[in-house]
């Protein structure tokens, strides 16, 4: 007989099982989907692929097509990305695509896959998680933004967003109709100062407004301003601004032009003040006019007085 030492393959041995169970515990316990395809078929799902997917246990999708969990809507798109896996073509190593589950509701899936060896076998890893909470949101957003944006584009007064850094990111038309600047022309709020504040006493006290308005001013909260603006034709109008700070540190500016309303208004304090000075000499005529007719009437009223008396001694 023979005797061979087999220790360090059956140390190896020890150490590779240990390690496979390492990687089993942690692909098994992970939040992502995990899935082991060969071809076009499904070799090994984790639990949370199971999950996933609304099924009860792995048997239901071991074997099964990878399209299985494919909406119809992407079913076109995940083949032709396997297809080229397959075929050794560059194919992105991340991609979404729509799921449906096994009781036919629809996810968002990212996914994310690699080519390794199984069990001697060439075969791909492909890491799945579930994103559909995240494509609402976007979905939500997007749709607010764009509620955002046909209600400011219509809106009848300036609107500006100004972000974190104090550039300007969008202007609506009526900001262009009032000031006649482009985003072009004021890209931040550097540019916006120097060109609407160009006295810089003035430009000084607008800044420290507007500094003083943002360290101490919460999300939320309004603070109205006004100021004379100096416009691209140079031009002065007077504009209320209403700033409004917002929870991602943004702001929306709100711009509307009052120079008519204060020019009327200032009219309108000019006129009764004409007003009062005329009804001033008004009651000054009338008093020298009453002053002036007393004297004559006074004699008138003195002679009358004598010639009733004449008259009453000679009847």
């Amino acid at each position: 007989g023979t005797m061979q030492d087999i220790t360090q393959r059956k140390m190896a041995e020890q150490a590779l099982m240990e390690s496979e169970e390492r990687y089993r515990t942690a692909i098994e316990h992970s939040n992502d989907g995990v899935a082991i395809l060969q071809g076009n078929l499904n070799q090994y799902v984790n639990r949370r692929f199971v999950e996933m997917f609304e099924y009860d246990k792995p048997e239901e999708i071991i074997g099964k097509p990878i399209i299985t969990i494919v909406h119809p809507d992407d079913l076109e798109m995940v083949s032709n990305i396997n297809r080229k896996r397959q075929l050794g073509e560059s194919v992105p190593s991340s991609y979404e695509f729509k799921g449906i589950t096994k009781n036919r509701k629809s996810i968002y899936i990212e996914v994310s896959a690699t080519s390794t060896t199984f069990r001697g076998d060439r075969v791909y890893l492909a890491y799945l998680r579930d994103i559909t909470e995240r494509k609402i949101a976007e979905v939500a957003l997007r749709n607010e933004r764009n509620r955002f944006q046909t209600l400011s584009e219509d809106a009848p007064f300036g609107i500006a967003m100004i972000d974190n850094n104090g550039n300007f990111t969008y202007i609506n038309p009526k900001f262009i109709d009032i000031f006649g600047y482009t985003l072009k022309d004021v890209p931040n709020g550097k540019s916006w100062f120097r060109k609407a504040y160009p006295d810089r006493q003035y430009r000084k006290k607008v800044v420290k407004t507007w500094i003083d308005d943002v360290q101490n001013t919460r999300p939320g909260e309004k603070t109205p301003r006004t100021f004379d603006a100096t416009c691209r034709d140079g031009s002065i109008k007077t504009v209320n601004f209403i700033p409004v700070r917002l929870l991602t540190g943004e702001h929306i500016i709100t711009f509307e032009d009052i120079t008519e309303r204060i020019m009327a208004h200032n009219a309108l304090i000019k006129s009764h003040k004409e007003l009062e000075s005329l009804n001033r000499a008004k009651t000054k005529a009338v008093n020298h006019i009453s002053h002036e007719l007393k004297t004559p009437l006074a004699v008138i009223q003195g002679n009358i007085r004598i010639l009733k008396r004449k008259l009453q001694a000679m009847s």
